[in-house]
């Protein structure tokens, strides 16, 4: 089993940059056609998922899954207001686990996990 951890890059526009500097967070993370930019030279670059699992196109592994490893509790865990009890952080794991393999949730999860199998 290989696990490969990696960044959404819609996250991170979501969380570093709609509080205030939507415009630099879109020049900085996209160009003009909203196509990701990367930066090879830095320890962190984000991906649109898609984009990330074709990179394994041409590898000899077999893909499984890509799960979100944080849905939507980052960005949430940040707000001043937040309170979730035990019982409800509870219940969120559960939903979670039910639920973090879903496509249209996976960009709303900072953290990304790509799951494969080396072929024999």
């Amino acid at each position: 089993m290989i696990l490969i951890a990696f960044l959404s890059v819609y996250s991170i526009l979501f969380n570093n940059y709609f509080n205030g500097n939507l415009i630099e967070g879109l020049d900085e993370n996209f160009n003009k056609d909203y196509r990701v930019k990367h930066f090879e030279d830095q320890l962190f670059t984000g991906y649109d998922i898609t984009e990330f699992e074709h990179l394994f196109d041409e590898k000899n592994v077999q893909y499984l899954t890509t799960v979100a490893v944080d849905s939507v509790l980052e960005l949430a865990e940040e707000r001043n207001d937040f309170i979730m009890s035990d019982e409800e952080f509870e219940q969120f794991a559960q939903f979670h686990l039910v639920t973090c393999e879903k496509r249209e949730l996976l960009g709303s999860s900072s953290h990304l996990l790509y799951i494969c199998k080396k072929d024999r």
